[in-house]
């Protein structure tokens, strides 16, 4: 046999035992992965849960009174074929704005949301507190889970020695608490996206909120900074910022309670909020709340918590939110219609990729942020 035969030979047996290599190992892992289905949750990101370890209570949704504001106010024709939710937020803002019409030689009649709402259009002495009232009704009415809270500049003397009250909005579509302010039709921003009570103070105490803009509007226009005088349309009115420990302001058969949530980082310790030029009443009144934890400030409405246990070819999974007016979960499989779900069920798991979206709806059906569970072979 001649030296290149012999060669080529051989060659030819290491190419076929190459192949007999990769062959089996391909045969192994199939086989490894039927037997014991080879599935793995892939991690993809999801919206972060942090549940409400601290506020006592949330407005009612089904309430009469309620019920009233939905009967009486064109408010889903308001809402019509808008799908953004900012934009509806928003449009529900300017609508209260516009509602309360102020009238500093008429006194604010006596009574809650309903009467404002009511008597709105006739004009009164209307100020920030009486829109922070009105716009939480209205929001709450609607599905959106906002909240009463007060901010201030926390200056000894001038006009900067108050109080503010507006109201912050949780977005689903944003994952986060938003500032709306019925007053002024306003919020702030940076670079484009909306802030929370929370992070237009940092910015404050970082930079004298030398990034934030105040946009305007629906349509949110922006604004050239004002000076800090103008009270409720600057950054710095938001030194200081407390929430309302009681949620169910306008459900509640009871008056609500004066106890407000304050955020207790090194600024609160070193820092005092004066009102009217005297150190704000809940001081000695021991109505502030200081909370260190700043999740359970921020703590995240409809963002659910799920848990995937895979147990060959099924995996079980198990739902936990914090839902206000909770109504069900809901399941979307590989972009489909969704449909209810028990909050802990056991799924069948059959293709090389299953990829469902969970989510929370609460009575009015307002969907909460989605949640992708995304499995693979």
């Amino acid at each position: 046999m001649s030296t290149a035969l012999t060669t080529m030979l051989a060659l030819v047996a290491c190419l076929l035992m190459l192949l007999g290599t990769v062959l089996c190992i391909a045969q192994d892992t199939g086989a490894e992965a039927t037997k014991g289905g080879g599935y793995h949750v892939v991690a993809v990101e999801n919206p972060a849960y942090r549940p409400n370890e601290l506020f006592t209570s949330f407005e009612d949704i089904s309430s009469p009174r309620f019920q009233v504001i939905r009967d009486t106010y064109p408010l889903a024709d308001l809402l019509a074929g808008e799908q953004d939710e900012l934009k509806r937020i928003l449009l529900l803002r300017h609508w209260v704005h516009n509602r309360l019409v102020v009238d500093a030689s008429k006194p604010v009649p006596a009574g809650d949301a309903l009467v404002y709402l009511a008597e709105g259009p006739k004009g009164a002495a209307y100020s920030c507190g009486h829109q922070m009232i009105a716009l939480n009704a209205t929001l709450n009415s609607m599905g959106y889970v906002a909240r009463c809270i007060l901010s201030g500049a926390g200056a000894k003397e001038g006009r900067l020695s108050g109080s503010h009250g507006m109201c912050e909005v949780w977005s689903n579509s944003l994952l986060k608490w938003v500032i709306v302010d019925s007053e002024h039709d306003s919020h702030f921003e940076k670079a484009g996206v909306p802030l929370s009570a929370l992070e237009i103070r940092d910015e404050v105490i970082k930079n004298d909120g030398a990034d934030v803009v105040r946009v305007d509007g629906p349509d949110r226009t922006p604004q050239p900074r004002e000076p800090d005088e103008s009270w409720g349309r600057t950054p710095r009115t938001y030194n200081f910022v407390s929430w309302r420990l009681q949620g169910d302001v306008h459900s509640a058969l009871h008056p609500p309670s004066s106890a407000e949530v304050v955020y207790d980082d090194d600024y609160w310790r070193t820092h005092t909020w004066y009102r009217d030029g005297k150190e704000h009443w809940a001081y000695k009144a021991g109505y502030f709340i200081p909370i260190k934890q700043r999740g359970w400030i921020e703590w995240t409405p409809n963002v659910l918590s799920v848990k995937a246990d895979l147990r060959g070819n099924t995996v079980a999974v198990s739902i936990a939110s914090c839902t206000p007016n909770f109504k069900e979960y809901q399941a979307s499989a590989d972009g489909g219609a969704w449909a209810p779900v028990k909050d802990s069920f056991t799924l069948k798991l059959s293709q090389p990729k299953h990829d469902w979206r969970l989510r929370a709806t609460n009575t009015l059906n307002v969907p909460g942020p989605e949640y992708r569970l995304l499995i693979e072979r």
